[in-house]
């Protein structure tokens, strides 16, 4: 009976081929089976086709819910009967039966190795015929959280597929767009411990499929999965899906997908949130813990929703329907390359003919080319700077090509206004002679759009889009004594260009920095080809103030605090050298503004039958939420979307309570939308809370004003694993900041009374603004206020300033006003002397509200908020 581990089976790529002569030679060559399948047709055995499959999602390091009915399903021959186990790694031939039978369940769970033991000895059996298109689904009725097991679908003509390293235990989606998506190597220098050393996978550097270390003389090349990332102990795998869309019907299997172990040498490509969120799952529930990470950056939330999904919004239907036509979607793409190439060219014609008039001559007098000029070209343009090659020789440039600039800056608040084409910048800068020949870190915060950066005419990184924080090395030696050059080329593609303020510009030093690793061009872009990918926060999960940025322990010099630090060269040996302040630069090349991008990915329906109708009907627990950034351009679509995506995936779950957390969008003041989108996004989202079993978690105190992408995904996640506790399992924990409960008006004042009981048994009931009827009249001044615990205003650690229409008051005119604010215990008193009859009132209503914000006793932030009081 031919036998092969699925993670190594030849035929699953092959499947298509039609060709049964091409199965027996795959197999025959890649596993020496030979014999088996002449003894197969000794025995009568159909093996002329191997129709015996599982899903990816069953793959190598899955995870499997415990409980009741956890479902599997496969492909096998039409009619045949299917016999799927699930055993102890050490059995051989365990009992089979109809009906799952229990052998044995742990008292605890183990660690894998303890006491001899694997977690739990159990060998459990069901059966089930397949249809006549050969798929097949069954349940294993109850399964107690253990492993590593083996499990396998075996059909009656012998052919088995077989799955090493399974577990058993709770198992949660983390879906979303790019803050889902970002890995942990952006958030590396915010939460260096998790890398540390003596929390990776022990032994062989040998692999398994899933990405752990194989035990010794471990002959069926099983992974020990158990082995833990960080000081911590639990065990977490996290299945993630390639970005794959399809316009035409929901596939029945992942493109390209697999669980990967969160082990030290897998942990820089696991989504951050995904790895924290369910670490603090497994640690708090003691069990196997598996997530299945559904994000792409960029997308919307109607690309994540099928056809029936969508059937109230026909408009987005109509989108579909366009794009289900592969010529038309071969066609766009065609003429949008076309065009991204034209505005290359056009930038490249612009500089050449800037260089020719006004650029220095080589002594041939041969008009000096600009190096590196085509490396944010598409591929097949030329590499760039040779190493060691002068950059673009400024000191043979006339003066008067070269302008003043205060960095860092938005250009549109400069000379350069909405400029788009290449830049060059430039400064000059000194070092001591202590400092000299000292290998470091470049720290450039965050540019738009792509940049190349030459230190002394030597290339040291390129980033080729607008999001990831530029960290580049600094070589040993590069630094000389006295005067050193930093030159820039940055190309603006659509007017928008600045060097994010509030950012690091700065050199620190290798051998002063705390943790053990130096970031280099391989971080800087780790999500290359997204539009949507990020630097450090300030605040923990309950809003206090964290480490400094980059968790480095060092003296922070920000390029605003010290403009003028790295002028001088009597600075301390561990000072970083500041590089803000006063820059030089030369317009390179000026033209119209590039074409916008095309992304397919963002298409409704297209990754939801891609990449999350395969993950159906897999048992999970619960789903996390974290997108809506890319549905600011028409927020007030969103609630219907979101409400209707919930709907969706718990129908195609198969679970009508299937809980949902919803983590609200942070605060952000960059990269997005103008107005009042983002509270509208937020709104929508707390809206989702008058569904039953659905969550929404308050982040306005963890994100960065300064960029789309904050660092603090632990925070976030930490949040929202509160939330699951009370809305899964049903803990008494507080998870939820102060929620408006009711509104009194006396007069020109307002009394705002909050529930503050942490979201204790009140998930799916928070209050629309339509339900919070406001009270007046008599009623308001002998109304008793609700108990509950003490508010205040306090600062958090996000950006930003301090902002005096966090509460805000309008009257008959719609105009809203600063309001002062008075509090009392679980209520805000409001009264502003430019409005005597309030007839709305709304908190932290602004993309990023400031840094005070209304807290309970947890630490925990109130929920902003626009009511438009209805008086009658």
């Amino acid at each position: 009976m031919p036998l092969w581990q699925y993670g190594q089976n030849p035929w699953k790529e092959k499947s298509n081929a039609g060709s049964s002569g091409a199965v027996f030679d795959s197999i025959a060559q890649e596993r020496g089976k030979v014999m088996r399948i002449i003894a197969g047709f000794a025995k009568g055995k159909d093996v002329m086709e191997n129709n015996m499959r599982l899903p990816k999602i069953f793959g190598e390091g899955c995870v499997l819910q415990q409980g009741e009915n956890t479902r599997i399903w496969g492909w096998g021959a039409p009619g045949e009967m299917v016999t799927i186990r699930l055993k102890s790694r050490d059995e051989e031939e365990p009992r089979q039966t109809e009906k799952m039978e229990k052998v044995q369940e742990p008292d605890r769970i183990q660690e894998p190795g303890e006491n001899g033991n694997s977690w739990s000895d159990t060998a459990i059996c069901v059966q089930e015929r397949c249809e006549k298109d050969g798929r097949f689904e069954t349940c294993f009725p109850h399964l107690a959280a253990g492993g590593p097991y083996v499990l396998e679908a075996a059909g009656e003509n012998g052919q088995v597929c077989r799955v090493q390293n399974v577990y058993v235990g709770e198992v949660f989606v983390c879906a979303g767009q790019s803050n889902m998506e970002l890995p942990m190597c952006r958030v590396r220098v915010r939460f260096p411990e998790e890398f540390a050393a003596g929390g990776a996978s022990s032994g062989s550097d040998k692999k398994s499929a899933a990405g752990g270390a194989l035990p010794e003389n471990d002959s069926e090349g099983s992974a020990d999965f158990a082995r833990r990332p960080s000081a911590n102990d639990f065990v977490l795998h996290i299945y993630k899906v390639t970005e794959h869309y399809d316009f035409d019907a929901p596939l029945d299997d992942h493109v390209q997908a697999s669980w990967q172990a969160a082990v030290r040498e897998n942990l820089e490509e696991l989504s951050a949130f995904s790895y924290f969120f369910g670490k603090e799952i497994a640690l708090f529930r003691g069990v196997p813990v598996g997530i299945l990470n559904l994000s792409l950056g960029g997308t919307p939330a109607e690309a994540w929703t099928s056809r029936e999904g969508l059937r109230d919004k026909p408009e987005y239907l109509r989108i579909t329907e366009q794009f289900r036509d592969k010529n038309f979607c071969k066609n766009l793409l065609a003429k949008k390359e076309r065009q991204e190439q034209n505005w290359y060219d056009t930038l490249r014609r612009q500089e050449e003919l800037s260089e020719g008039q006004d650029g220095a001559s080589s002594a041939e007098g041969q008009t000096e080319p600009l190096p590196g000029r085509d490396a944010a070209l598409p591929a097949g343009g030329r590499t760039g700077l040779p190493e060691g090659q002068s950059a673009f020789l400024p000191e043979r440039q006339p003066d008067k090509q070269w302008h003043q600039i205060t960095l860092p800056c938005e250009f549109k608040d400069t000379e350069l206004g909405h400029f788009c084409g290449s830049l060059l910048l430039r400064k000059k800068f000194r070092i001591s002679e202590q400092q000299a020949g000292r290998a470091g870190v470049l720290r450039f915060g965050t540019l738009v759009d792509s940049d190349e950066m030459f230190l002394n005419g030597v290339k040291i990184g390129e980033t080729g889009y607008q999001y990831p924080p530029r960290r580049y090395p600094v070589p040993e030696g590069l630094l000389r004594e006295g005067e050193n050059t930093l030159e820039i080329r940055l190309i603006c593609r659509y007017g928008n260009g600045r060097v994010t303020p509030g950012k690091a510009l700065d050199i620190i030093w290798e051998d002063v920095c705390s943790d053990d690793w130096m970031p280099g061009q391989k971080e800087a872009g780790a999500m290359p080809g997204r539009t949507d990918a990020g630097t450090a926060s300030q605040a923990d999960a309950s809003g206090r103030k964290a480490q400094p940025e980059d968790g480095r322990k060092l003296r922070q010099t920000t390029s605003e605090a010290e403009p003028g630090a790295a002028e001088g060269a009597d600075l301390a040996d561990s000072a970083p050298v500041a590089l803000g302040g006063t820059w030089e630069y030369r317009i390179l090349a000026a033209c119209g503004p590039a074409p916008e991008q095309v992304f397919l990915n963002r298409t409704p329906t297209g990754l939801f039958n891609g990449m999350v109708a395969p993950c159906q009907p897999y048992t999970v627990s619960a789903v996390v939420w974290y997108q809506g950034e890319s549905n600011d351009s028409h927020p007030g679509d969103y609630a219907q979307l979101l409400a209707g995506l919930i709907q969706d995936w718990r129908r195609g779950f198969r679970r009508e309570d299937l809980p949902f957390v919803v983590v609200q969008l942070p605060n952000c003041g960059v990269d997005i939308a103008p107005g009042d989108a983002w509270p509208l996004i937020r709104e929508a989202q707390l809206s989702a809370e008058r569904l039953p079993y659905v969550a929404v978690t308050v982040n306005l105190d963890i994100g960065e004003d300064n960029d789309l992408h904050p660092l603090n995904k632990k925070a976030a996640a930490q949040r929202a694993a509160l939330a699951v506790r009370s809305l899964v399992y049903q803990e008494p924990v507080h998870w939820q900041g102060p929620r408006l409960e009711a509104v009194s008006v006396w007069g020109s004042s307002l009394r705002l009374t909050f529930r503050t009981d942490g979201g204790q048994g009140t998930a799916g009931q928070t209050k629309s603004a339509a339900e919070i009827l406001p009270i007046t009249g008599k009623k308001a001044e002998n109304a008793s206020v609700p108990a509950g615990g003490r508010i205040a205003l306090r600062e958090c650690g996000a950006c930003g300033q301090e902002n005096p229409r966090l509460f805000e008051l309008a009257g008959e005119d719609g105009i809203y006003y600063p309001a002062q604010a008075k509090i009392s215990g679980n209520t805000v008193c409001l009264q502003s002397g430019q409005v005597k009859k309030p007839c709305a009132v709304r908190y932290a209503w602004d993309c990023a509200p400031g840094k005070r914000l209304l807290y309970d006793e947890n630490g925990l932030c109130a929920a902003p908020f626009c009511i438009k009081l209805r008086i009658k």
